[in-house]
């Protein structure tokens, strides 16, 4: 993979990441007309709010269902408001429903359940509800749905309001002869299977209403959205309908197949305590220090290596040579730390290592005081200078000064001949010598080492038989 194409693709992962930062982050925050249709959240004529709210305000227990199925330990009614399926999102997005069989369970256990669509649903093949009438009839729902999410008002859509008599029994909470408002109702089939019951008939005797027994609850089926959403539940006998079924309730308004929801995942504790937004702004952040450190080369990696003249490597080991000590200070410095390591053996300042090594035995005071013998301080050497200019004249083989042109008296040649003669300055022995006197160093450190082992060796046995140093002595 060229550096080039790394970029490249590094880019567009990058604008995909904020593409999905912005859009989650826009999802989890939307409300009023950016909420789904048909969804609780809307206040406009096409959500369900005003069911929610007019539920609350009779004292029936509401609340959503943000989950793939209801719990076990529920109970009641489960009020679903579909839109129908359009072949576009079937293909690229299906849109999310219920767990089918669960669903069906939670029905045979004594619930209820009611789905307000025109389109037919996987829980009414699953419950045997008998098919529509007319199946051509759910194109028009598409279109209404395609008009209502791009903002049309109502008085826009070519819908036809269509009022249904009521035929169940009065037990059901309605008196029969109640008027139901549905909108472009898909009729359903007059005749069915076992447990099918019609609830509420058009003009010419077609279902629009019906509930089929299943286990020990039931399926209500209304074949238009209409009847539940916030601009159509006033008509007729609309909101009495959904007070007669709820009864008592609980009521569990289905918000999951709007996509709203993930119970009892991770995701879903991240979006009802609302940290959507700041998880996806750190993987942007992660996404960002990523790319940017991900084949980074340092700009001087592939530099040639530089050639070095053979005056510079001169020029540098003149330096370090430079830098060495003389001799005779390897020494004395060498001398100084065997000095410093008998002053803390004898638990004496250093100036009286001598006074107290007199009070050892005499082969210890002889070996230690060989090794701090002094040595012979190199005399410093005086090289002839110009009596004019005071220039350093050491080799020069002109009468006269190489820096001012000043005449060099008789005498001051005489110096200029002895300091050629002298021998080298300190610090620059030949390396035979060098390495003898470093030689020399170590060996007098490591048998100062010895002897102040010993020495602290004696003190202790001193000091376990009650004697002194100078009683031992």
């Amino acid at each position: 993979m060229t550096k080039r194409f790394s970029i490249v693709v590094s880019v567009a992962i990058l604008a995909i990441a904020l593409w999905a930062f912005y859009s989650l982050a826009h999802y989890s925050s939307r409300g009023g007309e950016q909420s789904p249709l048909y969804s609780v959240r809307r206040h406009d004529p096409y959500g369900t709010a005003a069911l929610y709210e007019l539920l609350r305000a009779r004292s029936i227990p509401v609340a959503t269902l943000e989950r793939s199925r209801p719990q076990s330990t529920e109970r009641g009614v489960i009020i679903q408001v579909l839109a129908a399926p359009t072949e576009l999102s079937q293909l690229l997005r299906p849109q999310p429903q219920l767990h089918t069989e669960s669903v069906k369970q939670w029905i045979m256990d004594g619930n209820t359940v009611i789905q307000c669509t025109a389109a037919r649903t996987d829980l009414m093949d699953a419950c045997r509800v008998p098919d529509a009438a007319d199946p051509n009839a759910l194109d028009s729902w598409s279109e209404f749905e395609r008009q209502m999410r791009a903002g049309n008002p109502p008085s826009e859509l070519q819908w036809t309001p269509i009022e249904a008599q009521w035929i169940g029994e009065e037990a059901d909470g309605l008196p029969q002869g109640a008027k139901v408002v549905l909108q472009s109702p898909v009729p359903m089939a007059v005749e069915g299977g076992e447990g099918w019951r019609p609830m509420a008939v058009g003009v010419g005797a077609e279902v629009l209403i019906g509930a089929q027994q299943v286990g020990r609850g039931r399926l209500i089926v209304i074949s238009s959205p209409g009847p539940a959403l916030n601009d159509t539940l006033g008509d007729g006998a609309n909101l009495d309908m959904f007070l007669a079924m709820v009864g008592r309730g609980p009521v569990l308004i289905d918000e999951w197949s709007h996509g709203i929801g993930h119970g009892g995942t991770v995701v879903g504790l991240i979006k009802r305590l609302g940290l959507l937004p700041v998880v996806f702004q750190i993987a942007v952040v992660v996404a960002l220090y990523s790319w940017s450190t991900l084949g980074h080369h340092r700009s001087d990696s592939n530099r040639p290596p530089r050639r070095r003249s053979s005056a510079e490597q001169v020029v540098t080991l003149g330096h370090l040579y430079g830098q060495v000590l003389s001799m005779p200070v390897v020494t004395l410095r060498a001398k100084a730390e065997v000095r410093r390591r008998f002053a803390a053996a004898l638990r004496c300042p250093a100036h009286d290592v001598e006074r107290r090594l007199a009070e050892c035995d005499d082969a210890f005071r002889h070996e230690a005081t060989s090794i701090l013998a002094p040595i012979e301080e190199p005399t410093p050497r005086t090289d002839p200078v110009c009596a004019q200019c005071g220039y350093n004249l050491r080799g020069n083989l002109s009468p006269n000064c190489t820096e001012c042109g000043a005449p060099i008296p008789t005498a001051g040649r005489r110096q200029i001949a002895q300091s050629q003669a002298a021998p080298p300055p300190a610090g620059s022995a030949p390396p035979a010598h060098r390495g003898r006197t470093e030689a020399h160093s170590i060996h007098l450190l490591k048998l100062s080492h010895r002897l102040t082992r010993e020495l602290t060796r004696e003190r202790q046995k001193q000091r376990r038989s009650g004697q002194t140093p100078a009683e031992a002595g």
